[in-house]
């Protein structure tokens, strides 16, 4: 779109104007924002800059009931509101951090990292949670995704929690990427020549998964644990919040052109 638009800059010394509300994170707009020597000037203009002017106090407070809220009015890239998780779901997870957030970590609980591998142009994703005994509830402590990812750094961090919280600790990882479980089975002292078969969760610590044929059925289990009260996520895991916010799926299939950071909701689930 850019480079339809620029060439006319020059032709007829017009100023290029782009306005818009935010969408989903890595489109156009989000794209120019984060450019560090961009010829743009940006001006990112909430809604506090038409309060009491151009927006009614009271229509605000009422706005700030509905979930598209933050991205209409408060410059936040969350893309449209899914089909899977609810907003009021959604808020109950968050809501249910507040419960957990002053409980230290728990050395002895069991600890699950999810991995979705990629290099290049997809994202590598990867998800931390804790399953805690009082109350039974499993918290997310680490949730992020990464562009254009260095295979041995992924394999440091993911030792770094290996050694935080080994025996107690499990990874599971798309096994689409056979030669990244591989090194990382290495690197962890198991054998690299595995079979599905042979994989055993109670003396492995890591375990391939073969998301192409257990997709729906993760999707599906990750919606029951939140509808039933049993995640806890922190306010400050934005990403993994709004993929969970703007997930959408057809028979628990899910679009991953729809969904935003979908790498991080297949890591979580």
């Amino acid at each position: 779109m850019i480079s339809a638009i620029s060439p006319y800059e020059e032709k007829s010394r017009a100023k290029i104007i782009l306005s818009s509300t935010p969408f989903k994170p890595n489109g156009l707009m989000y794209r120019i924002e984060q450019e560090k020597d961009s010829k743009y000037k940006k001006l990112k203009l909430d809604y506090t800059y038409g309060f009491g002017t151009i927006y009614d106090v009271k229509e605000i407070e009422r706005k700030k009931l509905d979930p598209e809220f933050k991205r209409e009015y408060c410059c936040m890239y969350e893309g449209k509101i899914g089909n899977i998780f609810s907003p009021t779901l959604i808020d109950k997870a968050i809501a249910n951090f507040e419960q957990v957030k002053d409980i230290p970590i728990v050395h002895e609980a069991l600890h699950i990292v999810g991995i979705d591998p990629a290099f290049g142009s997809s994202k590598f994703g990867i998800v931390l949670t804790e399953h805690l005994k009082s109350p039974d509830i499993v918290r997310v402590l680490f949730a992020e995704e990464y562009e254009k990812a260095v295979p041995d750094d992924m394999i440091n961090l993911l030792y770094d929690f290996h050694r935080k919280y080994y025996p107690n600790i499990r990874f599971y990882c798309d096994g689409a990427n056979a030669g990244f479980i591989r090194q990382l089975r290495v690197t962890f002292g198991e054998n690299p020549d595995y079979d599905y078969k042979s994989i055993n969760p109670d003396t492995d610590e890591i375990i391939p998964v073969a998301f192409s044929v257990e997709h729906k059925q993760m999707l599906s289990h990750l919606y029951m644990m939140i509808n039933d009260n049993y995640l806890a996520i922190s306010p400050k895991h934005e990403k993994l919040i709004i993929s969970l916010r703007t997930a959408v799926a057809k028979e628990y299939t899910l679009d991953k052109q729809a969904t935003s950071y979908d790498d991080l909701l297949d890591a979580q689930r």
